[in-house]
């Protein structure tokens, strides 16, 4: 959007729910858009471009430490490793490797609700206006 420098300082009237709401200067609505992007630039998963890249990313460390255990666990030669974004490989040299899944995933199950907060978990959903500024 390109302004004139003197009308930056214009104002435009908010309405919300077609009532009067706020009153803003252009600069200041334009500031507010600049620092949304950054803001959404900078904690966006790059993978879906939604917010919580942190939350993500914090939680796919716990669960690569949470797989590596499991596996560590087991008697046998295995390995995990984590192959990008939400991928991750565990190699079970076993022939009990049902078993060893319906751990894993029981194990995981167990953990997915310390992934969100209290409210996130019990209403079902995360939602984002309250984690973005």
């Amino acid at each position: 959007m390109n302004q004139e420098q003197e009308h930056l300082y214009d104002y435009v009237i908010i309405a919300k729910d077609t009532c009067f709401y706020d009153i803003v200067s252009i600069k200041n609505l334009l500031q507010t858009f600049a620092d949304i992007q950054a803001y959404m630039a900078r904690y966006s998963n790059p993978l879906t471009g939604l917010p919580g890249k942190d939350i993500i990313e914090e939680n796919l460390t716990e669960t690569s430490i949470l797989l590596q255990e499991i596996l560590r666990n087991t008697s046998y030669d295995s390995f995990s490793g984590h192959i990008g974004g939400n991928d991750f490989i565990g190699a079970i040299y076993s022939h009990e490797y049902k078993s060893i899944s319906e751990q894993i995933i029981q194990v995981f199950d167990q953990k997915v609700p310390s992934f969100y907060s209290v409210t996130d978990w019990d209403r079902g959903f995360v939602n984002m206006t309250e984690i973005i500024p």
